[in-house]
């Protein structure tokens, strides 16, 4: 199959080994959305309510390193009541 499209598509494409994986598309797009999710969550309502410890959030949202546990999953979860909660004028 590899050689029967080669020159249709890319020889980086065709010479790959191994499959991307969803999770490698939600990393990329947290780390792309760190200093939005830090405005949005630092200085949010559920900070502001004391629900949520706005200094380990931003820690968290600080680190440089690609994450390599599920607490990426548990900022765009707490990003999401954020934005609910915004969306009743609280």
């Amino acid at each position: 199959a590899r050689q029967a499209f080669r020159g249709l598509v890319p020889d980086a494409i065709l010479d790959r080994r191994g499959k991307g994986t969803l999770e490698s598309m939600f990393v990329r797009g947290y780390r792309q959305s760190r200093p939005a999710l830090e405005r949005l969550l630092a200085d949010g309502e559920l900070a502001g309510r004391g629900i949520i410890d706005a200094a380990s959030v931003r820690a968290y949202l600080k680190r440089e390193r690609e994450p390599r546990d599920l607490g990426y999953v548990r900022i765009l979860e707490i990003a999401a009541a954020e934005q609910w909660l915004r969306s009743f004028g609280a």
